[in-house]
């Protein structure tokens, strides 16, 4: 229940507002939205690094979101400048272009990787001599490239 005493007043006849104390009451007085408060809440709590957050969520989508960004802007602009929804087929039409060209390219790499570990497989089928070298080999190059070797 609210403190009704004279010397404090309600908060409706306060100067100012109660200072809120808790993550809950910023939310409930509106100041915070509740996502915000989640990240701040797992960012102060020690539970996630902030650098560790600056690296593994804001670098990798630094660069595709200030991208993303400018083609909003270009097709505002475009827009605005009375080209309409052509200012759309303009500005979003090369961009899903480009995306599924890189799926395309994605889906190449993978069918020759998938031909590659085919070919290994025969190799070393044939051959009992060169069972899981090819494997070995690959273990001590990545060792070497980690430093670990």
């Amino acid at each position: 229940m609210a403190d009704t005493s004279p010397e404090r007043g309600r908060w409706a006849f306060r100067p100012v507002p109660p200072e809120p104390h808790s993550i809950v009451e910023f939310i409930r007085a509106g100041t915070l939205d509740a996502e915000l408060a989640a990240t701040v809440w797992l960012l102060l709590g020690g539970q996630v690094p902030v650098l560790h957050f600056l690296r593994s969520v804001i670098l990798p989508t630094f660069l595709p979101m200030l991208g993303y960004s400018a083609l909003g802007v270009l097709l505002a602009v475009a827009w605005i400048g009375g080209l309409n929804i052509v200012a759309c087929l303009l500005v979003l039409g090369p961009l899903i272009v480009v995306r599924w060209a890189m799926s395309q390219y994605q889906a190449e790499r993978a069918a020759q990787a998938a031909a590659m570990r085919a070919f290994i497989q025969v190799i070393e089928t044939k051959d009992l001599y060169t069972r899981g070298h090819l494997h070995e080999l690959q273990s001590l190059l990545r060792r070497s490239a980690n430093g670990r070797a």
